[in-house]
This record gives structure tokens, sequence and C-alpha cells, in this order.
């Protein structure tokens, strides 16, 4: 495979020191400061100070680690019961993409950059001493630091975890911030110039208890909020909210009765009580977005004026214990982290679901799927983010330990059908 190289890379740091959110304001960029640190410390000052680092065409820093070949993956337990619920065997296996730096504990979402990069998402649960950062992976397997996401003022707190481009070429990022208490979410957009660098944010909207997925389709950002009611021994209620992809500084209701809101459903699963996760789009503009703790997916049309159809059960099956992050592959099948079992699935257009890896409990250094949280496609292959911080049942994984990794997973000569 080829060799994966991290380097810290900074010629200048924009602070966003007037960045409003939690406010029914319009944020604006005007008071954006320029700073150029020089050493590695002053990068360091940097990340703890919550900026955002410029970093194409930097001078190097700082060569943290580079990859060794990749290990052969060993079969998977067979006797956990949760793999043997599941009717098929898999397909291909994971492979180690990356091992991570120590300040990027928490990996997340992907977003593939019209230039040609893979950008993702470290929101950094598993050590919140961590800023919040957003790295790039170029198409040599480069993997560099690109932003630090912007805090909530209010809060001091960014956790980025859906990412997605829309076609005005900024990037859109639903920031969890409070994962842990349920608060102060916010949809940003993070404002690329054309030397692919970031150099502003807006605030789409704010006031989410637990925004989680993003993309951007026909000029529409869809978000998913997948923990919009939680009530004792109830099932949980989640729903996908839609902006104008102009939209700004829009706060929304924590209720089903937002105006923005377009799908609602509930987890009728009491032991996992999570709601819709990951979502994308099909050719013909059909919505598919998965409900994390019922193991299902659904699928949502729209008429000519844009109204939502009612969602119904795409697919579902024993093979699918849950589902995180997900793509409409080049192929035509969806492909989705089971991310409770460790696996990887696809889902053919008639519903169909196929296992196309799948391993026990792992600290994913072979390169083992390891709570895999998002999914993306470059030419034939499949990367995959290795979330590792929610242990113990429903999901196999027992604990959150190190490495923290990237995945992947090559599907030529693999018949996924």
């Amino acid at each position: 495979m080829k060799k994966c190289i991290f380097r810290v890379c900074v010629v200048g740091t924009l602070f966003f020191a007037g960045l409003a959110v939690a406010q029914e304001i319009t944020p604006t960029q005007d008071s954006l400061e320029a700073v150029a640190p020089e050493t590695a410390q002053e990068v360091e000052q940097a990340e703890a100070a919550g900026e955002v680092a410029d970093v194409a065409e930097a001078e190097e820093v700082a060569e943290v680690l580079e990859s060794t070949p990749t290990p052969v993956v060993e079969e998977a337990p067979a006797a956990v019961a949760a793999l043997e619920s599941s009717s098929s065997d898999p397909l291909a296996k994971a492979e180690l993409f990356y091992t991570l730096p120590d300040f990027c504990p928490t990996p997340d979402g992907f977003a593939l950059a019209p230039w040609g990069d893979i950008l993702m998402s470290c929101p950094n649960y598993a050590d919140p001493t961590h800023p919040a950062v957003i790295l790039r992976i170029t198409p040599e397997n480069e993997v560099r630091l690109w932003a630090i996401c912007p805090v909530n003022p209010e809060t001091g707190k960014a956790g980025p975890m859906g990412m997605a481009f829309g076609p005005d070429g900024n990037l859109y990022i639903a920031d969890n911030a409070g994962w842990a208490d349920g608060s102060m979410g916010r949809v940003l957009r993070l404002i690329v110039n054309e030397n692919h660098r970031p150099v502003g944010c807006e605030v789409v909207a704010y006031n989410f208890g637990h925004p989680n997925g993003i993309r951007v389709h026909n000029n529409y950002i869809y978000v998913t909020h997948s923990l919009l009611q939680v009530e004792a021994d109830k099932p949980v209620v989640s729903a996908v909210y839609r902006f104008p992809l102009d939209a700004k500084s829009i706060k929304v209701e924590n209720s089903v009765s937002d105006p923005h809101i377009v799908v609602i459903a509930q987890t009728e699963n009491l032991k996992v009580p999570y709601g819709l996760d990951g979502l994308c789009f099909d050719k013909e503009g059909n919505l598919y977005v998965g409900n994390f703790g019922d193991g299902s997916i659904l699928k949502v049309s729209f008429d000519a004026e844009g109204n939502a159809s009612e969602p119904t059960v795409f697919a579902k099956g024993p093979e699918m214990i849950s589902n995180d992050g997900m793509i409409y592959g080049t192929d035509g099948n969806i492909y989705l982290c089971d991310f409770s079992q460790n696996a990887i699935l696809a889902v053919t257009p008639e519903g169909k679901i196929i296992t196309i890896a799948r391993n026990g409990d792992t600290d994913g250094a072979d390169g083992s799927l390891d709570e895999p949280g998002d999914i993306i496609q470059r030419g034939s292959e499949l990367i995959i983010s290795n979330f590792d911080n929610v242990p113990g049942p429903p999901h196999i994984n027992t604990q959150h330990d190190k490495p923290s990794t990237l995945s992947i997973i090559r599907l030529e000569g693999v018949e996924v059908k």
C-alpha cells in the first residue's frame, strides 16, 4: 500500500474571536485576525486557543509519524454472539490505512473536497484536552492538519461530526459540541477560499441538542438530529432538519414542531436509545437515513415542491445491528458502518444487506474495524474512521483504547450483489 505521512504545517492562523453562535444575530467574519506561528510551541498554543490553522503549501513544522506496511489481519473471533447473528460471511477484510497521532483520539466524519483531498473531523470526545480538529488526506495519502474547528464562544467547545461540501465550495459541519450534555449544537459553514484554505466561519443554525450527520443536496442542507426527544421507557424520537444553502443564524426548536424538520422517526429498540444518524442521497434524489438503534434504513422521496414522503423501511435484517455513517457508492450500492458489530455493510438497490467486512473486539492496531463511525469511497477503496468511544453492550467493543486508526477496504475484485 502507499505510505501515509502525517505532517503538521502552518503558515498562518485565523482567530475566530468574534464568532457569534448561540444568539439570534447574524455571525460575520469581520473580526478575523491573522497570526503566523513559526515554532512547534506556537502551533500548540494555537491549538489550545481553538483557532483555525491554514496549512496549505506551508513549511513543515514537525513530522509526527510514518506508517508501516499493512500487517495481515487475522480472522475475527467466531464466538461473539453479535457476529453469530449475521447470516452472511464477510467478502473482504479491513486493513490498516493510518495510525493517527495522540491529538486525534476520536476520528469521525469524512467529506470529499472539490480539489481532491478527503477531509476528516476529529471531535475528540475521548480526550477533550485536545481541541477538535479537521484533518486532510491528500491523494498521495499524506495526512495533515487542515483546521481547528471554531468553538462556541459561550461554551468554549466544538464537536465536529458529519461534514459535507456544498456547491458553493464551502464546508458544512454538524457541530455536536454538546455530546455529553445535549446542548449548544450548531451547523457551521466554514468558508474556503480559492487556495483551499479555511478563512472564515458562519453559523447556519444553532440550539441543537444532538446534530449528527449532514449532507447537501439541491441547494439544501440536511442534518440528522439523533436525540430530538428522549423519555424514559419510551421510544426515542429523532429527525432530519433541512435548511436553505444560504441560511444564517437560524435558532432551531428541539421539538417535532420545528418548521425545518422534514423527517421524523421513532427508535423502537428501548435498549439502544439512539435515532437517525447517517444519511445519503441516490442519483434520483431519494434520501436514505439510518435508524441507529433499530438497525434499519429508511427511504424518503420528495415531490416537485420538495415535500417529503412518509419514511418507509428500505432495509432491515439480522445482518445489520446498527448503522452510523453511510454513503451512496459509485456502483449504486449504499455502504455503511455497523458501529455495534464492527462491520462494514453494503445495501443493494433492492434492499439486500451484504457484509463486506466484520471483526470482533479489537484495539484497531492491525487495521481491524474498531467501532466504525464514517466511511468514504475513493475509487475502489473504502476508507473508514474508527470512532472507538462507546464501550459495552450492545456494542462488541469493551473499552476505548489506543491507537486511534483509520481502516481501508479494497473493493477491487469484490463482487457486491
